[in-house]
């Protein structure tokens, strides 16, 4: 089974500058070759007419010229190839309809290099030696927290000028697991008692990270929420600094800049290691076999307030400042991070994570079924039908287990989905279909 790892580097100061030329190198062919792509899209009915859209190919050696781009020849023929292959690679799940179409890349984000087995080589200590015989770059240390194989590629990559070596390799360790639809198909077989007891569900909140439905709370501790406070003082207090530089390529205005994406990176990496460790946690459990979430949307429920204007065109207050607010607790949540953990570590060890409906469970109870917008008073739960009180956040998380068990009983993952409506686009000077 395929395992990956991603690994802390320590380039030196040569090095770095050898890898953000390469970095820089392979953006520029990436984006060219998007830019083709939008030509060929975008001119093809007036420069070919009704004759079809050239094929997209992965030639790259039209970029590299002496006069406009000499700094392409001072970097291996293999790493451009290799980023031309990456466009490729997206142009043809785009066209599958896997992702999204393929778009520039922009400066200092996500700044990545794919090398291949002729640009790096492992010895027989683990010592990672990137280059060729022309363009050598030297040992590149890194940290490896676990054994690994020789992979086939790697992929070098920078963040808030940090540097990091990810790849691939076949595990011998990890078996093969059994499909979600099978396991589920023998979970069916169970009763509902028997269900409910290997059945965990988890309510996502902002004050209360995770609330299990076995009464476990889960949320950062108080030594981390306080370090948290302080550098989210730091960063606004950067951010101001950096409204007040004008120079656009000054030197102090890319320091502040540095020291803005180091925060926030060191954040992110905070709320990414709780949710390995809450995921990990809950995977270990012997006695669950389903994990339950809530189908939430958490891109539609960040979005921007929407601008409010009376008949004059004058803006009215939106609320824009608290739901600003609110968007960065959901964020800082890991509720997508949490979820998407304990999904694939669940998947290793033959166990199954499902997300069920999350309307009305802050209202339902858990005990009679029902449901009420007076049931919930803030933090506590009193159901106006049968008088059960609780926890809200408890009860919600027990609504949504007995939503997972019924979603194993009834089998709605056999469910066949709508089909996707495909939208055609008239040929030019007809009116039929292409």
């Amino acid at each position: 089974m395929i395992n990956g790892i991603r690994c802390r580097a320590y380039p030196t100061i040569d090095q770095q500058i050898t890898l953000a030329q390469w970095i820089g190198c392979a953006r520029v062919i990436y984006n060219a070759k998007v830019a083709e792509m939008e030509y060929f899209q975008t001119f093809r009915r007036k420069a070919l007419g009704a004759d079809p859209m050239p094929e997209i190919d992965q030639a790259y050696s039209q970029f590299k010229d002496d006069e406009l781009t000499p700094y392409l020849s001072e970097v291996p023929s293999q790493l451009l190839r290799n980023s031309s292959f990456q466009f490729m690679t997206a142009w043809q799940r785009y066209r599958k309809g896997l992702s999204s179409k393929p778009a520039h890349k922009k400066k200092g984000r996500r700044d990545s290099v794919l090398l291949t087995s002729e640009l790096f080589r492992f010895d027989e200590q683990g010592v990672l030696n990137i280059g060729t015989f022309r363009h050598k770059v030297g040992d590149l240390k890194f940290c490896a927290h676990r054994e690994f194989k020789t992979p086939k590629t790697l992929v070098i990559s920078r963040k808030a000028n940090r540097w990091y070596v990810s790849f691939c390799f076949e595990d011998p360790k990890l078996v093969e697991p059994r499909s979600q639809e099978d396991l589920l198909s023998d979970l069916s077989h169970l009763s509902a008692e028997q269900l409910m007891a290997k059945t965990w569900a988890g309510d996502r909140g902002v004050r209360e990270m995770l609330h299990g439905s076995d009464g476990q709370v889960y949320h950062l501790p108080s030594a981390a929420v306080a370090k948290h406070k302080r550098r989210e003082q730091r960063k606004k207090h950067l951010q101001r600094q950096l409204a007040r530089q004008k120079k656009k390529d000054s030197r102090r205005r890319h320091k502040t800049k540095l020291s803005i994406s180091r925060i926030s990176n060191q954040q992110a990496e905070v709320r990414k290691d709780f949710a390995h460790q809450v995921s990990r946690q809950l995977v270990n459990n012997p006695a669950i076999q389903i994990f339950t979430f809530e189908d939430l949307k958490i891109a539609n429920m960040t979005r921007r307030a929407k601008p409010k204007q009376d008949e004059t065109g004058q803006y009215l207050p939106n609320g824009g400042a608290a739901k600003s607010g609110l968007n960065r607790s959901i964020l800082q949540s890991c509720w997508g991070n949490i979820t998407l953990f304990t999904h694939y570590k669940a998947a290793r060890v033959n166990k199954v994570c499902i997300k069920v409906p999350a309307q009305f469970s802050s209202q339902t109870c858990s005990k009679c079924g029902h449901t009420s917008s007076e049931n919930r008073a803030g933090k506590r739960f009193l159901c106006t039908g049968c008088g059960f009180a609780c926890d809200a956040d408890f009860n919600a998380s027990l609504v949504l287990r007995g939503r997972g068990v019924s979603y194993v009983l009834n089998q709605d993952w056999k469910a066949k989905k709508a089909p996707k409506k495909v939208a055609f686009r008239k040929k030019h000077g007809s009116g039929t279909r292409p």
